[in-house]
């Protein structure tokens, strides 16, 4: 799910739906985007756990849209918005070597939290 918005981990309460309240006035362009890079960040330590971890000689890394941070009063992600901050998204080719410093394990499927689409689709902002 991450960088995308709800941010659960955010230190402050404000921050859990930054571009609301970026567009509201109660926190700051700074804040919002410290925050995202923050998200963002746990996401990339994921990526390199996945690239120490398969072997592959081509691997994407990319993304399905941008955010909007304020730009002529658009914030998050706006459907069908012609802003280069939303239509430009990251393409990373790179590749991947198995240093086996990683083993999962996934959790017993009872242990695991039920949701809906329709719950993460609301999650995500598109509800």
């Amino acid at each position: 799910m991450y960088p995308h918005d709800p941010f659960s981990l955010a230190d402050r309460s404000e921050l859990f739906r930054p571009f609301d309240a970026l567009r509201s006035g109660n926190v700051t362009r700074e804040a919002a985007w410290d925050e995202y890079l923050t998200h963002l960040k746990l996401v990339l330590d994921e990526v390199e756990r996945l690239l120490e971890n398969l072997d592959a000689n081509d691997v994407i890394i990319t993304a399905d849209h941008g955010e909007a941070f304020g730009e002529y009063g658009f914030y998050r992600h706006v459907i069908d918005c012609p802003l280069p901050c939303m239509r430009k998204v990251p393409w990373v080719n790179t590749s991947a070597t198995d240093c086996e410093k990683y083993e999962s394990h996934a959790p017993a499927p009872e242990s695991t939290n039920e949701t809906t689409a329709e719950d993460r689709l609301e999650d995500l902002g598109y509800l």
